[in-house]
Parts: C-alpha cells; structure tokens; sequence
C-alpha cells in the first residue's frame, strides 16, 4: 500500500504539470482543438481524482482492519489467559468443604462475566 501512495505522489506532480499545460493549450488553441482539448483533460482529472479517492478509500479500510486484527489479538491473548486459569483451577485438588466449593463457584461466575464483557 505504502509502495502505491508513493507512486501516486511522484505522479502527481506529472498530473499537476500536465493540467497546467492543458489549461495554457486551451486558451492558445482553436475551438475545435480547444473541446477536443478540453474534453481529455476532463477525462485525464476525472481519472486522477478516481484513482486518489479510491486509495484513499482503500488505505482507511486497511487501517481499519489493522486496527481490528490488533484488538482480536488481545481478545485472544484475554481468552488464552482465562483457558490458562480455568485449567489450572481444574488441575487441582477438588475442593472437600462446602465454603470451598461455593469460593470457586463464584470464582467460576466472576470470571465468566468477566469475559462476556
């Protein structure tokens, strides 16, 4: 994408020059060379800004998902950790009081709300 931003900007200086230089033929030109003139520097501008609207278009879109992927990343670092934490817990000894159990009940809700958020 960068290498595609770069190339537009070098060419805009060429479209720049070439629009300049249209401008300057019409007014020394004919009339007939004139709205032959001026009808492909409207195609040649309508070109340019479709060509920059659509990287643009496309370079916030990548921005987005880049940004996406950087928070579906630490979701999945979240749930990795929980699983870690839930495996731990469930590696150890069974609980044999009843205060026991209901302590890692509402570990087991706590940390399940947790994660729904």
């Amino acid at each position: 994408m960068q290498d595609t931003q770069k190339a537009v900007e070098i060419q805009e200086g060429q479209y720049l020059a070439v629009n300049e230089a249209g401008k300057l033929l019409l007014r020394n030109s004919d009339r007939q060379a004139a709205e032959i003139l001026k009808a492909e520097l409207t195609e040649v501008q309508t070109t340019w800004h479709h060509i920059t609207t659509k990287l643009r278009k496309n370079s916030h879109h990548l921005d987005d998902v880049l940004s996406e992927w950087d928070g579906s990343d630490k979701t999945m670092e979240e749930l990795q950790q929980w699983l870690r934490d839930v495996k731990r817990r469930l590696a150890t000894a069974l609980p044999g009081m009843y205060e026991e159990l209901q302590r890692d009940m509402e570990w087991c809700k706590v940390s399940w709300n947790i994660k729904k958020q």
